[in-house]
C-alpha cells in the first residue's frame, strides 16, 4: 500500500534515495521449491502457490483465486471486456500477453 500512498520509508544504502520497499542484498528463498527473490514481499506472494487458500472469490460464479489479479482477469470472462487490441489486425484480447502471442505479433494498446 505504500506505493499507492507515495510513502517512501526506506533509504537505499548506496545512493540514499528513499523507496517504498526494502531491498536487502540477500535473496529470499522459498523452502518448498527453487523460487527466490530480492524482495521479501514477492516471496510472500509466491508462497500462495503452495497453499490451498483462495481468498479472492468471484461474486458471479463462486470460483476462487489465490491472487487478486487472477480474479480481475477472470471477471473479464463474465463482462466480456477485452481492453487490449492488436495494432495490426485490431483483434481484441482480455490480457496484454495474448496480443503479443497471437500470430500477428502486433503491438498491444489499451482500447478506451
Amino acid at each position: 500500500m505504500r506505493i499507492h500512498y507515495g510513502e517512501k520509508p526506506y533509504a537505499c544504502k548506496d545512493c540514499e534515495i528513499y523507496v517504498s520497499y526494502e531491498k536487502s542484498g540477500e535473496l529470499f528463498r522459498c523452502q518448498l521449491c527453487s523460487y527466490s527473490s530480492n524482495y521479501k514481499q514477492n516471496l510472500k506472494v509466491h508462497m500462495k502457490v503452495h497453499s490451498d487458500e483462495r481468498p479472492f472469490p468471484c461474486e458471479s460464479c463462486g470460483k476462487s483465486f489465490k491472487q487478486k489479479e487472477h480474479l480481475r482477469y477472470h471477471m473479464r470472462t463474465h463482462t466480456g471486456e477485452k481492453p487490449f487490441q492488436c495494432e495490426k489486425c485490431r483483434k481484441r484480447f482480455k490480457r496484454k500477453i495474448s496480443v503479443v502471442r497471437h500470430p500477428c505479433k502486433g503491438f498491444a494498446f489499451v482500447y478506451d
